[in-house]
């Protein structure tokens, strides 16, 4: 009896022994808890990185959209080499880990963006129409996949097999310019085609003395709201009427000053105006083109600039002398206003 009482208790106090459990379930819990700190580790630092490289992407896309229009005082035609220049510039002085970044040109695209449906479309030359549903932009992906910048280095990761992680980050951005416009009662009846609004920009002293006249080779003509207008349509608005506002990508259609009634109402006001010790000043659109500018015709507006009126000709001779300023200055109701024909580059932003 005592025997089998001995190897029962034995056999009992063997099935409690629980030491070889607790190093079990030790072993589990220490393996979950590294898991967890290579989680909140390599995550965390994958997730600094990748702000690293949103950060560089965003910068450098912002600097190439600033640097769409490098040359003030020319018709603003948006030019994507500079651009992609300075994107790429601005990117490489950047860091990840505490290393310089690099960056293909190939990863730097130029193009549209379009607000609708809001994408970007590559456009390697930069084609770009006025319209205020597009605008140009640039595209920076910035990538950390050991092609030219190393990945992301793992640490506690590695216990899992895990050494490396690739990342990146893209960004787009734009710039608005050409996009603006002048509201009612700001616009005059005249408009200049863009190559001598080129010239005058270009001209230190950003302004040119001009003749405007009946002939079809002038360097400006009227402008009106309406095709084929009335002549006393047109008297009104030189007498100083009010007109509608005018937005660039608008069409406008373009008159040679052949009527007498319009140029002799034009005459009275500037005569009017000069009398009082004071200028006519008018603020003129410019429409794109240059010798293919032809009156009796529609043109777009491409911006907008200054035309001191210094002389009217009544007939026989019906011309209106004056000089173009590249800055469209007092211009209460512009959009907006400075260089380019009266504009300036909206600052570029973020769409992406």
């Amino acid at each position: 009896m005592k025997v089998k009482s001995f190897l029962q208790d034995k056999l009992l106090a063997w099935g409690r022994d629980e030491s070889g459990a607790v190093a079990i379930i030790t072993a589990i819990v220490l393996s979950v808890l590294i898991g967890m700190v290579a989680l909140v580790v390599d995550v965390g630092h994958l997730a600094t990185v990748r702000n690293e490289l949103q950060n560089a992407a965003d910068a450098a896309a912002l600097a190439g959209a600033r640097n769409f229009y490098p040359d003030p005082g020319i018709i603003p035609i948006p030019n994507c080499s500079y651009a992609k220049e300075a994107a790429h510039d601005y990117l490489t002085r950047n860091y990840s880990d505490n290393q310089y970044l690099k960056i293909s040109m190939e990863d730097i695209k130029t193009g549209l963006w379009r607000w609708t449906p809001g994408r970007f479309e590559v456009s390697p030359d930069c084609s770009y129409e006025i319209n205020p549903d597009t605008a140009p932009a640039v595209e920076v992906t910035v990538k950390r996949d050991s092609a030219l910048n190393p990945p992301v280095t793992m640490w506690f990761a590695r216990i899992f097999g895990v050494e490396t992680a690739n990342a990146y980050a893209t960004a787009v951005a734009i710039n608005e310019l050409p996009i603006g416009e002048l509201g009612p009662c700001k616009v005059s009846i005249f408009a200049i085609p863009a190559c001598v609004g080129n010239e005058t920009c270009a001209k230190t002293e950003k302004q040119w003395q001009v003749t405007l006249g009946p002939d079809w080779a002038d360097t400006g003509g009227y402008v009106s709201f309406t095709e084929h207008p009335s002549a006393n349509d047109m008297k009104k608005l030189a007498s100083g009427e009010c007109g509608p506002g005018v937005r660039t990508g608008q069409e406008v259609f373009l008159q040679n000053g052949v009527d007498a009634s319009v140029i002799m109402a034009l005459k009275k006001r500037w005569e009017e105006v000069t009398k009082k010790g004071e200028k006519l000043v008018l603020t003129c659109p410019v429409v794109k083109g240059c010798t293919d500018v032809k009156y009796n015709h529609t043109a777009t507006v491409a911006g907008f600039m200054d035309f001191e009126i210094t002389e009217v000709l009544g007939p026989p001779d019906k011309k209106i002398n004056g000089i173009l300023k590249c800055h469209g200055e007092g211009v209460e109701d512009a959009g907006p206003g400075g260089e380019y024909f009266g504009l300036v580059s909206l600052l570029p932003k973020l769409t992406k």
